[in-house]
């Protein structure tokens, strides 16, 4: 029995109330498109018609079992040679050595598209967030391969959405957007990829979220960006280059501000200390390995030939680092609304 998601009372709110019934309007012109006519959750057919197709589980040599899905797409042809080989630096391998079984279309769980579920739950939390503490999370590019936005270009009290968006590599500073759109041409051409790191930053953050040790806010916020395809690294406040100064250049001195409010002269810290945050902006900055896939031919390993080297190409998918900062944005208004509520609690 096909029931629509757009039919169902939210959170024990009446169907007329809808959203607003908590003060959630605006949540509803994002999901505005989500009509009864195109969402529905059905038990009979889990997939459109012209999306069935029939799944099998082939056993290969040394007991290996491999998914393999036969759809009717036409992109389902660009996955054919994986299913007889490991691409480097891509999950199949350890999937296999682990579970037995991979996906091969497209990498399964280890594909970025697994993180549409959480950029979906970070919209209903930003609006959470906005309607109940002004918090604010925003994310940018600030560095594509070499070429690296200087600390201090980009405001982070005065930053706004509108500035990330203005171009296509979702750098708020126009110039080195320009730097980095051509850094991406150079090595797309050549059928390579590159990486790069996203900044993330919480303004009006309450304090006092995260406990000590095994809860400490940066380690939950780390747990969540780090679980994203590709990142390789990651760091709060000064990071690595807070380990070039001494103490008594690090340490972020406390005054009274406006309203008797205890605030620090400088952010080294990044908004968390102790575990806990303090208030100030939170900043985050994660890096982004370069794109697996690649255009370029590499030695990969051919499982059904007994595990004999051979070279393979696979066909190159174009992913500008612009896409790398959305599931990281999303995730931190998930979170950081999920400590808010436990710290309300």
């Amino acid at each position: 029995m096909a029931s629509s998601l757009s039919s169902k009372p939210f959170l024990g709110t009446s169907r007329k109330e809808g959203f607003s019934g908590f003060g959630l309007g605006s949540l509803s012109s994002d999901l505005r498109t989500l009509s009864s006519s195109s969402l529905h959750f059905s038990t009979a057919s889990p997939t459109p018609k012209k999306l069935r197709g029939l799944a099998k589980v082939e056993l290969l040599p040394q007991g290996r079992r491999l998914t393999h899905a036969k759809y009717f797409l036409g992109f389902m042809k660009d996955y054919s040679e994986m299913s007889i080989a490991y691409r480097p630096s891509h999950a199949d391998a350890t999937y296999d050595m682990k579970y037995g079984i991979r996906a091969v279309q497209g990498g399964g769980r280890s594909s970025a598209r697994e993180t549409i579920g959480r950029v979906a739950a970070g919209a209903v939390a930003k609006t959470i967030l906005k309607l109940f503490s002004r918090t604010e999370v925003l994310a940018y590019v600030s560095q594509v391969h070499n070429v690296v936005l200087p600390l201090g270009l980009v405001d982070h009290d005065t930053l706004t959405l509108e500035q990330i968006e203005s171009n296509i590599v979702r750098c708020p500073n126009p110039e080195y957007a320009e730097k980095m759109i051509a850094a991406i041409d150079t090595i797309r051409v050549r059928g390579d990829s590159i990486g790069g790191v996203v900044t993330c930053i919480v303004r009006n953050c309450p304090r006092g979220l995260g406990s000590p040790v095994f809860d400490k806010l940066e380690a939950e916020l780390s747990k969540a960006v780090m679980s994203l395809p590709a990142t390789k690294g990651f760091e709060f406040g000064s990071g690595f280059a807070g380990t070039f100064l001494t103490g008594s250049e690090h340490n972020d001195e406390f005054y009274v501000g406006e309203h008797g409010r205890i605030r620090t002269r400088t952010n080294r810290s990044g908004g968390i200390q102790g575990g806990v945050s303090n208030g100030e902006i939170i900043n985050l900055r994660v890096a982004f390995k370069p794109t697996a896939t690649i255009g370029l031919k590499m030695a990969v390993c051919l499982i059904i030939l007994l595990l004999k080297s051979s070279c393979c190409k696979y066909q190159f998918r174009v992913l500008s680092i612009r896409a790398l900062f959305v599931p990281s944005n999303w995730l931190l208004f998930f979170y950081i609304s999920a400590e808010e509520a436990a710290y309300s609690d």
